[in-house]
């Protein structure tokens, strides 16, 4: 049976249940939900042999927190007549009594006897008509349509994460239903049934808020098996409420990731902070910074930053190496050799070693750029020391560019005579006192490239004689014998038509 029934709940039909909450039935649908009515009536003997069964259906498709919603359609009674109904048979679904709408429903849907029921599909159609017969077993005959719930499709696992630093499994959940179970707490298991991880009871309950639940590691991780089960227990581990699978590989696992740490875990996903480090200055070796050097590199077209460290240590090294990190990059700079760098062979007792970086800009390095350097000093263990790597805690701050780089040319108006490494923006301004070009009898076009503005009476003068007419870009004209200056000021790097009644040789604006 197909009937339509959008034109039967609109967005306007609200109605109100036993316990004077509010329900409109149009919103679920749009919810992409089912809705079952079940129509009934309290003094109805076969309505009430049946209501049991209507609420265990219920709760088996997910206490109205899953895909359906249960609604009863009371036929005549008051609400509080329908509370004692659903009191006495353990129902939980709202129920509008007749006298509040129930009766204005049955009408709706043409329904004239009882017990009755109708599952509407999100659609808004009527998906199917149950009799008696049928809601006497309604779990098994809504199995056509739907799909049972179970507790634990309503529980979802939004994140396991191992903490190593604190030995802990944390994990996080939220539920579709508030405070669904009583004192919950969760246990990790192998599929052997021995315990791994154990919860102390949770007092909050779970809901429908992300909730963090810590699990006390009972043995190493590292010799878990990679099928795991997490079960769910209430009532102070009275009741396995549901289990879930969970791969090993599935966890992250939280601790040190860096592998130059002396806290380094391999299997580490989400670094913590932990990570320590065996200081360099205690194992002998001393970072020179007031000796640092950045120069162009003499092997590559970029530039060398020179870090010089001595070996105070009494032991030689063999092939010591340096990690080089830059806290600070700029953008488009790169660094050639910052992961891997063999900086000597043997490197004896007060020997000075340099951690050479070749560095490489894609653009000018921006004035007083100041780079920020941690250094790692790795391959230790071949002197038979503790460590295999150190850290020097300091952190390198180096001025790239206060006074190495910029306009390098003499002739220029921005020459720079500190400056080493030529910029590429050397600034120049034309001579005009040393130009001269010839002018043709008639018009001419002519550039006013003076280093300062001046005015057109005054550049024009000393040629005054063969000059008839001037005229700018806007049209604006200096006529000499009529002694009218329309231009004012000639501008520096403008255009100018100018006629004359003669030729002039070698003509200059500048001379003043």
């Amino acid at each position: 049976m197909n009937n339509s029934v959008s034109a039967q709940f609109t967005s306007g039909m609200t109605y109100t249940d036993s316990n004077g909450n509010s329900i409109n039935p149009y919103s679920i649908l749009e919810d992409n939900k089912y809705i079952y009515l079940d129509f009934f009536s309290t003094s109805c003997g076969a309505c009430n042999s049946v209501a049991d069964e209507v609420a265990n259906a219920c709760e088996s498709y997910g206490s109205n927190n899953s895909t359906v919603v249960f609604i009863g359609v009371d036929y005549n009674s008051t609400a509080s007549s329908c509370q004692d109904f659903a009191t006495s048979h353990n129902s939980s679904f709202p129920i509008i009594a007749g006298q509040e709408g129930g009766a204005s429903i049955f009408s709706l849907f043409e329904q004239t006897g009882y017990p009755a029921g109708k599952l509407i599909s999100p659609s808004g159609d009527i998906e199917a008509s149950f009799t008696y017969s049928q809601i006497s077993n309604l779990t098994e005959s809504l199995s056509s349509y739907l799909s049972e719930t179970s507790e634990c499709d309503l529980v979802n696992i939004l994140s396991l994460e191992l903490n190593t630093q604190n030995e802990s499994l944390e994990l996080t959940v939220i539920t579709d239903a508030p405070y669904m179970y009583p004192y919950p707490s969760f246990i990790l298991m192998n599929e052997n049934g021995d315990t791994l991880a154990q919860e102390q009871v949770n007092y909050y309950g779970l809901s429908d808020y992300e909730t963090t639940h810590a699990l006390q590691l009972l043995s190493d991780y590292n010799s878990w098996d990679d099928n795991l089960i997490l079960n769910l227990y209430s009532g102070f581990y009275d009741l396995l409420e549901c289990s879930f699978e969970v791969n090993l590989g599935d966890l992250e696992i939280m601790g040190c990731t860096d592998d130059l740490a002396m806290n380094y875990i391999p299997n580490s996903s989400i670094d913590d902070g932990s990570c320590t480090y065996a200081a360099c200055y205690y194992l002998g070796f001393e970072l020179l910074e007031s000796e640092i050097t950045f120069t162009e590199s003499v092997v590559s077209d970029g530039y060398s930053l020179n870090i010089p460290i001595v070996n105070y240590s009494s032991n030689w090294l063999a092939y010591p190496m340096i990690e080089t990190y830059i806290l600070n990059p700029l953008e488009g700079m790169t660094c050639e050799n910052c992961e891997f760098n063999v900086i000597g062979n043997p490197w004896g007792e007060f020997e000075t070693l340099s951690a050479e970086v070749v560095l490489y800009f894609d653009g000018p390095i921006p004035g007083n750029y100041e780079i920020q350097v941690q250094l790692y000093l790795t391959n230790l263990n071949n002197n038979g020391q503790e460590y295999d790597a150190c850290q020097f805690n300091q952190v390198v701050t180096y001025n790239l560019n206060p006074l190495t780089m910029g306009c390098t040319d003499m002739n220029a108006e921005n020459y720079n005579p500190a400056a080493i490494v030529d910029d590429g923006y050397c600034l120049y301004t034309s001579n005009c006192q040393n130009i001269y070009i010839d002018l043709d009898e008639g018009w001419n076009l002519v550039g006013f490239s003076c280093t300062y503005d001046l005015d057109a009476i005054a550049a024009f003068s000393p040629y005054i004689d063969e000059l008839i007419i001037v005229k700018d870009y806007l049209g604006n004209a200096y006529l000499p014998d009529w002694d009218f200056n329309g231009i004012g000021t000639l501008e520096r790097g403008y255009g100018y038509q100018i006629k004359i009644a003669d030729s002039i040789q070698e003509f200059n604006l500048c001379t003043e």
